[in-house]
């Protein structure tokens, strides 16, 4: 959604820059068009909602591909004070004003004199040098063994962890559309531990489930895989899952009564919120997310 904000002052610090550094040498008055698309905020894995001095919620924009947050909002999630001086349109966070200054130059190194050279005796007595040392020649004793360098210790390789294990969703749908583990059946084999959003037997069938779960990746994982599959016993609607990283669409996959177990690999490197959205019909095929996996 795009919002217009009519007379926007780049003297008066309104939003910090969350990737980069926004640089104003003076104050002018000019109109811009931002986007406003739900951007939420985490601070160490905490929602946190961004208000103003007097509480009001305050909205992150997004302008010409930049995301802008509230510096308020930022400095209470970090719990550092943040104080704004008009006089020279500075904004201080954690602390008082701080002046610069440069350090003492250090003391000119002089070079100590020279000792002066030894006086020279007006007769040098002869001395007999000392004889060398005679170093003895030991036999061979056998072929030399060379000595075997120690292996490379192998690189750790990231392991593959259980994604609800290893990333619990921190908010999500609820009731019916829930999504959680349980046991479905997969043409006819049992699979536990199997995400989705209804448990068998559908006893409620055709009723639409559309379920969503927000996880918290914090910039720490590569990939994501498992099988996508129609759960035994569902209608034969087409039904979808996808992935969603940051607002930005990663994967999405449709399922009907004829799709076959298929394996997917979502890329996610780099992503700090993944949202997960099953969205199933009336009548529509029960997806089962079966061996869901992150590393």
């Amino acid at each position: 959604m795009k919002q217009r904000i009519q007379g926007f002052v780049a003297g008066a610090v309104l939003m910090a820059l969350l990737f980069g550094t926004l640089t104003v040498s003076a104050a002018t008055t000019r109109d811009i068009s931002v986007m406003f698309n739900n951007i939420r905020l985490v601070v160490n894995g905490q929602l946190v909602t961004p208000r103003d001095a007097q509480g009001n919620v305050v909205e992150p924009f997004i302008w010409e591909g930049t995301t802008y947050l509230p510096v308020r909002a930022i400095a209470d999630a970090l719990q550092l004070p943040v104080h704004w001086d008009g006089d020279t349109q500075t904004v201080y966070l954690g602390g008082a004003n701080v002046t610069t200054a440069l350090p003492a130059p250090l003391p000119a190194l002089v070079a100590p004199e020279p000792p002066p050279p030894p006086a020279t005796p007006e007769w040098s007595p002869h001395v007999e040098p000392a004889p060398m040392p005679t170093v003895p020649v030991l036999p061979p004793v056998g072929p030399e063994i060379p000595v075997p360098l120690p292996e490379p210790l192998p690189v750790p390789v990231p392991r593959a962890q259980a994604l609800l294990e290893a990333v619990p969703q921190f908010e999500g749908s609820t009731g019916q559309n829930t999504i959680n583990l349980g046991i479905v059946h997969i043409h006819g084999n049992v699979f536990p531990n199997t995400i989705r959003t209804q448990g068998e037997p559908f006893s409620s069938l055709p009723v639409q489930t559309n379920g969503w779960s927000n996880h918290n990746l914090n910039g720490q994982f590569s990939s994501i895989t498992g099988t996508i599959a129609r759960i035994d016993g569902s209608g034969g609607g087409t039904s979808s899952i996808s992935f969603t990283g940051d607002g930005r669409t990663l994967a999405s996959f449709i399922v009907d009564g004829n799709t076959m177990p298929t394996d997917i690999s979502v890329d996610v490197r780099g992503i700090n919120i993944l949202l997960i959205q099953i969205e199933q019909p009336g009548g529509g095929a029960y997806i089962a997310f079966v061996d869901a996996m992150i590393e």
